[in-house]
């Protein structure tokens, strides 16, 4: 199925960026501690001890690069304020990975960028069967989309989320809140005109499932996670974006 699209009419109502803004911002981000990177912005939540929103700008220039993991692991963010900073030993044989939102693979242009992903403030807890496997597979079918098309904004995050008339529970490793589900919106630009794709996986998802059974509607993401995306677009736009899934 084809991506939603939109004319490049429409896309004169996009707002302005401020001359310092940055471009991973170009279509809003929702308010909260937002800590900026070499590469990407977070937006964290000092309840759940994770990023509820993690924003990358990938053009296929940025893609391109060679530095290399070796040595890296993931460490505390002095950036955080201490009373919500998220303690590595909370991970240790708890059975959960550090599970990245800005993937290591997408900033290999430079060491500090690739560094910066593996900060603590980049990762919530995932099982390492879904690390390793369903957001692995979905992390590289991103990256490759990203690959061919001009621009690329991708938003990930946990969410905490029950279908309806299901109880919602959250996990906790220490004060850190265990996600049930992962999503992941991507939003492109090619010759004027804009596109957008949506995942939401529970996080015991499956690699055996195609990934195109997680595809939905960026409103159910927003839903799901409480956050509002996309909100600088002219407001059409955003309707027209959002209500639409496309794997």
């Amino acid at each position: 199925m084809s991506f939603t699209t939109a004319t490049a009419a429409l896309l004169l109502a996009v707002a302005a960026l401020a001359p310092t803004e940055r471009p991973e911002a170009a279509h809003g981000l929702p308010p909260g501690l937002r800590l900026e990177r070499p590469s990407y912005v977070a937006i964290y939540d000092g309840r759940a001890r994770v990023p509820a929103l993690v924003a990358e700008y990938l053009t296929p220039d940025r893609l391109e690069g060679s530095a290399r993991r070796d040595g890296l692991g993931f460490r505390s963010d002095p950036t955080v304020p201490a009373e919500f900073r998220p303690t590595l030993a909370a991970y240790n044989g708890s059975g959960f990975d550090f599970g990245h939102l800005a993937a290591a693979a997408n900033h290999k242009r430079s060491f500090d960028d690739l560094a910066a992903t593996f900060l603590v403030s980049n990762a919530a807890p995932q099982a390492h069967d879904f690390n390793a496997g369903a957001w692995l597979a979905l992390e590289n079918h991103a990256r490759d989309l990203a690959a061919a098309h001009g621009e690329t904004w991708i938003y990930s995050g946990p969410a905490y989320w029950a279908e309806p008339g299901q109880t919602l529970t959250i996990d906790r490793l220490g004060e850190i809140w265990v996600p049930t589900h992962f999503f992941k919106v991507l939003v492109s630009r090619d010759r004027g005109q804009l596109a957008a794709r949506a995942w939401l996986l529970p996080a015991n998802a499956k690699s055996t499932v195609p990934l195109e059974r997680f595809a939905v509607p960026i409103d159910l993401i927003e839903r799901a996670a409480g956050l509002d995306l996309l909100d600088r677009l002219n407001p059409d736009l955003e309707a027209t974006l959002e209500r639409e899934a496309h794997p």
